[in-house]
């Protein structure tokens, strides 16, 4: 009698899985598009080229130049000092000295300095 019941209940099982599962096997079919049209593709590319694009306009930034005045100059031939008044604060610099964000001091003559400006980025020659 088990063996019965153990077999119709396998029966039952295989039925409903069947029906249950029968929707899923079921094929998918998609719709194929029809191909386009060169006229289309002509259309299309005609609105692109007709789309107006901004014109950037860039402004011109004037960098002024830098603003020294030298107050003296001291030392021999090897090595000299030269005190320079730079956005009205003045101290002493050497060759190879460097002022943020303004210059560097490239050479010290008798009577001149030679500084690198870094706005400018190029050198400049100062009179005493």
């Amino acid at each position: 009698m088990i063996i019965r019941f153990t077999g119709v209940i396998a029966i039952l099982a295989l039925f409903l899985s069947t029906i249950l599962f029968a929707n899923e096997q079921e094929v998918k079919v998609k719709k194929i598009q029809p191909p386009i049209k060169n006229q289309q593709i002509k259309k299309s590319v005609k609105q692109i080229h007709q789309i107006k694009r901004p014109v950037r306009k860039y402004k011109q930034v004037i960098i002024p130049d830098i603003e020294l005045r030298i107050l003296g100059i001291i030392g021999n031939d090897s090595k000299r000092i030269a005190n320079i008044e730079f956005e009205g604060k003045s101290s002493d610099y050497f060759v190879g000295d460097i002022k943020v964000g303004g210059f560097k001091v490239i050479a010290i003559g008798k009577n001149y300095v030679s500084v690198y400006s870094f706005r400018k980025r190029r050198q400049r020659t100062f009179k005493l």
